[in-house]
C-alpha cells in the first residue's frame, strides 16, 4: 500500500519540481519526493520515456508525522483495492524449472550374514525466472513530467494508479553427484545375543550457480545512461511503469519486460540490457562432503532388549569464489558480453575446511510386556553451513552448529494387536544455527542507503562496494520440545481408523546478536560521511519501491525490526503448537461392490503467534486451521493372457471443503493495516492407477 493517505486526501495533484518547502503541504496529502536520483522509466502504456528525478509519488502515511504516529513499514493494500488472487507480475512473468536425475544401485548378498550395496547419483538442475522486485500500487501525482529532453510536459496520466519497478532475472544451477558403499554383517553369538553390524562411506559434491540480473540503460556504445562505475546503481535501472484501469484487475501488472526500450534521452539513443544485479543473490562454489559412518544392532534376552549405537563423521569442504567490478581489459569486457565495472565472479576462492567431530547416536528399546515397550534414544548433530550461509559483518560462512537430541516412548499392543498407541516425548538443542533469512531486514535497506549515499556523492564507489557484503543469514540457538501421541487402529477386518496429536514448544535465544557490532560500525560511517558532505539522515530519501522515505526511516526499519524479531522469538513465534489429525478408511470385501474403499479425515493446527505489541504489551495470534481431506477407490484383479494382475485406482482429495482464506502472517507496526498473509492451498485432486505383476 502506497496510496491510502494518497485517496484519503481526495486524489491530490502537485506541480512542478519537489523541494523541501512542499513537504509541510504535501506529505499530510499522502505525496512525497522520488528522490534525487534520476529515475529512468519506460511508460508501457504508450511507450513513452520520462525521468521522474524530484517529482512527487504517492504514500501510504503522512510521512510529516513522528515515526511513532504513523506505520514505520509497508502495509497491505485492502482486498477492494487489489485482492489477493490477483498477480503483480503479470504476463512477462517467468518461472521454469529443468531436472534430469540419474541412479544406478547395486546388491549383492555374499552370504545369508553378509551383503553389499553400492550407489550412485547424479542430478543437474537449471532454473530461470524473470519478476520484477517489488508489487507496489502507487498514484502518480504529478500534474507535469519530464521527457526524455528534461524538460516538464503535461502529464496525460496525472492522477492515475500504476505499478511500477526495475525488472530482473535470476538464473541458478546445480550440479550434484554422490557415490555411496555400504555394509552390513549379522551375526549370532548365542546366549550372548544376535547383532547387526553396518557401516558406509559417502562422498557428495554439489556445485552451484546462481545469478541476479537487472535491466539497466546503455547507448550503442555499451555506455551507461548515469553512473559509469555502478552498472546496477539506482540512475541506470529502468523502470517499467504501466497505469491501470481501476477495477479491470487484468491490467495489475508491473509492467512486461518483452516490451522492447529504445528511446532518446538528451539527445543520445538507449536501449535495455541486462547486468549483474544484486551480489546478495551471486553465488558460484562447491561443497562437498566426505561420511563414513558406522553402526551397531544389538538384541540380548530372547530379543526383549534391543540397543543401538551409531558413530559418524562428517569433514566437510565449501569453496565460494568471490565478487568484484570487472575491469576495461577484462576479456568479458571486451568481448561485450559484461560491462566495465559490472559485478562478476573473480578467481579469488575462500575454502572452509573443516574435520567435523564425530556425532553419537544411541538408543534401547525394552520390551517389557507383550503389550507394553520402552524406547530411549539420544543423539548429538553437527550441521555445516551451506555455501549461502553467510553473516554479518563480512560475509562470512557462519560456524558448524551442533545440537543434541532426546526422546523416549512407550508403545502398547491392546486387544490382540487391533490397536497400537505410542506416546512420545522429545528435546533438541541447536546452537549457532541459521536463524532467518536477513535480507528483507538488513542487506535491502542497507543497499538501498548505500545507493543513495552514492548517488548523492557521499560515498565513492570503492566505499559503496565495501559496504556490499553478502550476508543473507542471522545465527541463533534453538530449543524444542514436546510430546506426541499416535493411535492405530483396525476396528474390524474392514474398518481401519488413524489418529494423532503433538505438542511442542519452540524457542529462540541469541538471535542476531552479531548484528549490534556492525551496525554501531556502519551506522558511524554513514554519519561520518554525510556530515563531512553538509547533510543528515533526514536530508537523503531512499529510491526503488520498496523505500521507507528517508535515510533515517530506513535505519529506524532495521533497528526496529530486529528488536521485534528477538522479542517475537522469545515467545514461540510462528509455532503452532497444537497439532491433530484423524483418518478412516472403510473397505468393502464381499458383495456387488467387492473391492470398493472410501475415506476421510480432518487435520487441525492451532494458532499461532505472530507479532507483539511493544506499547500494550497485546500479543496477537494468527487463525487456526481445519481441513478436511477424503479419498475413494477401487482393487481388483485384470486378466493379462494367463496371469491376473492387481490393480488399484485411488483418488485423493485434500482441502476437500476448499479452505482458501488468506491467513494473516503479520500486521504493520502501529498495528493499522496488515502487513503480510499466508495463501493457502486450493482443493487438490490426485487420482492414482497402481499395478503389480
Amino acid at each position: 500500500d502506497q496510496v491510502k493517505q494518497w485517496l484519503a486526501n481526495g486524489r491530490p495533484v502537485g506541480s512542478g519540481f519537489w523541494a523541501a518547502a512542499n513537504a509541510a503541504t504535501d506529505q499530510p496529502r499522502g505525496m512525497t519526493t522520488m528522490g534525487a536520483t534520476n529515475t529512468n522509466t519506460l511508460i508501457e502504456n504508450d511507450g513513452s520515456y520520462a525521468n521522474l528525478k524530484n517529482l512527487r509519488q504517492s504514500t501510504y502515511a503522512n510521512l510529516s508525522l513522528p515515526a511513532t504516529q504513523r506505520p514505520t513499514d509497508v502495509t497491505l493494500l485492502p482486498t477492494s483495492l487489489m485482492p489477493y488472487n490477483v498477480s503483480w507480475m503479470g504476463p512477462g512473468a517467468r518461472f521454469a524449472t529443468k531436472f534430469n536425475a540419474r541412479n544406478v544401485v547395486l546388491t549383492q548378498q555374499f552370504t545369508k550374514q553378509l551383503s553389499l550395496e553400492v550407489a550412485y547419483h547424479r542430478e543437474h538442475t537449471d532454473i530461470a525466472l524473470n519478476r520484477a522486485f517489488n508489487g507496489v500500487l502507487r498514484a502518480d501525482p504529478n500534474a507535469l513530467i519530464a521527457n526524455g529532453a528534461g524538460i516538464l510536459v503535461p502529464n496525460p496520466n496525472a492522477g492515475r494508479l500504476y505499478l511500477g519497478d526495475n525488472w530482473g532475472r535470476g538464473d541458478t544451477t546445480y550440479d550434484t553427484e554422490s557415490t555411496r558403499a555400504s555394509l552390513a554383517y549379522e551375526f549370532n553369538l548365542g546366549w550372548a545375543g544376535h547383532h547387526n553390524l553396518g557401516g558406509m562411506w559417502q562422498t557428495n559434491r554439489q556445485d552451484t550457480y546462481t545469478m541476479d540480473w537487472s535491466e539497466v540503460l546503455v547507448d550503442g556504445s555499451n555506455r551507461m545512461i548515469g553512473t559509469a562505475t555502478n552498472p546496477a546503481g539506482a540512475d541506470n535501472l529502468l523502470n517499467r511503469r504501466r497505469y491501470v484501469t481501476e477495477g479491470d484487475y487484468q491490467t495489475y501488472y508491473n509492467g512486461d519486460p518483452r516490451i522492447p526500450f529504445n528511446a532518446t534521452v538528451n539527445g543520445v539513443q538507449y536501449h535495455s540490457r541486462y547486468v549483474h544485479g544484486n551480489t546478495n543473490q551471486m553465488t558460484l562454489g562447491t561443497e562437498k562432503t566426505d561420511t563414513l559412518l558406522f553402526s551397531l544392532q544389538d538384541y540380548f534376552f530372547h530379543d526383549k532388549v534391543v540397543t543401538t549405537l551409531g558413530w559418524r563423521r562428517d569433514q566437510a569442504s565449501i569453496s565460494r569464489h568471490g565478487v568484484s567490478q570487472l575491469g576495461a581489459t577484462d576479456p568479458r569486457v571486451t568481448s561485450g558480453d559484461r560491462l566495465a565495472n559490472e559485478f562478476d565472479f573473480n578467481d579469488v576462492v575462500t575454502v572452509f575446511d573443516k574435520k567435523q567431530s564425530p556425532t553419537y547416536t544411541t538408543g534401547v528399546v525394552w520390551h517389557a510386556l507383550p503389550w507394553l515397550s520402552a524406547s530411549y534414544n539420544r543423539a548429538t548433530s553437527v550441521s555445516t553451513p551451506g555455501l549461502r550461509d553467510t553473516i554479518l559483518p563480512d560475509g562470512a560462512l557462519r560456524p558448524p552448529s551442533s545440537g543434541i537430541g532426546e526422546d523416549c516412548a512407550l508403545l502398547f499392543n491392546l486387544l490382540e494387536g487391533r490397536v497400537f498407541l505410542r506416546v512420545a516425548a522429545y528435546r533438541t538443542t541447536q546452537t549457532r544455527a541459521g536463524g532467518a533469512n536477513i535480507q528483507a531486514l538488513i542487506t535491502a535497506p542497507r543497499d538501498r542507503i548505500d545507493s543513495a549515499l552514492l548517488s548523492a556523492n557521499v560515498i565513492t564507489q570503492a566505499e559503496y562496494n565495501a559496504l556490499t557484503v553478502t550476508a543473507r543469514t542471522a545465527m541463533a540457538d534453538n530449543d524444542s520440545r514436546g510430546g506426541e501421541a499416535n493411535l492405530t487402529t483396525n476396528l474390524t477386518k474392514n474398518w481401519a481408523l488413524q489418529g494423532s496429536y503433538s505438542y511442542t514448544e519452540y524457542n529462540v535465544t541469541n538471535f542476531f546478536s552479531e548484528f549490534e557490532p556492525w551496525f554501531a560500525t556502519t551506522q558511524a560511517f554513514w554519519k561520518a560521511k554525510l556530515a563531512a558532505a553538509g547533510k543528515t539522515t533526514t536530508s537523503i530519501t531512499t529510491t526503488s519501491a520498496a523505500s521507507l522515505g528517508t535515510i533515517q526511516d530506513e535505519i529506524n526499519g532495521m533497528v526496529a525490526g530486529v528488536a521485534a524479531q528477538r522479542e517475537i522469538y522469545s515467545l514461540n513465534y510462528g509455532m503452532r503448537p497444537h497439532k491433530a489429525s484423524v483418518f478412516t478408511r472403510y473397505t468393502l470385501s464381499s458383495g456387488r461392490f467387492k473391492g470398493v474403499f472410501f475415506g476421510g479425515g480432518a487435520r487441525f493446527q492451532s494458532s499461532n503467534i505472530i507479532q507483539k505489541n511493544f506499547v500494550t504489551d497485546e500479543i496477537y495470534r494468527g487463525q487456526a486451521i481445519f481441513q478436511v481431506d477424503a479419498l475413494a477407490g477401487y482393487t481388483t484383479r485384470l486378466a493379462v493372457g494367463e496371469r491376473k494382475i492387481r490393480c488399484r485406482f485411488q483418488l485423493n482429495v485434500r482441502n476437500l471443503l476448499d479452505e482458501t482464506k488468506p491467513l494473516i502472517g503479520r500486521y504493520n507496526s502501529n498495528f493499522s493495516g496488515i502487513r503480510r498473509v499466508i495463501l493457502q492451498d486450493p482443493r487438490s485432486l490426485r487420482l492414482t492407477t497402481t499395478f503389480d505383476f
